[in-house]
């Protein structure tokens, strides 16, 4: 249990190089996970097996007017 913090909003670098023709564009943002409680709610559960509990079946669909 925690919170996720947000540390820097999404901001944007631009880069050009004319004579290369070459454009770059990045966006970068942080984030940061802090505990609830102090850590007291944190806990780790030793020797349960992780099991796919359904499947997922697509489902096909027509509309025929």
């Amino acid at each position: 249990m925690g919170y996720l913090v947000t540390e820097q909003l999404p901001t944007t670098e631009d880069f050009r190089d004319p004579e290369r023709d070459i454009r770059h564009l990045k966006i970068t943002e942080r984030y940061a996970i802090a505990p609830k409680y102090e850590g007291k709610a944190i806990g780790v559960i030793k020797d349960v097996p992780v099991v796919k509990t359904y499947d997922i079946v697509p489902v096909y669909s027509k509309t025929i007017s």
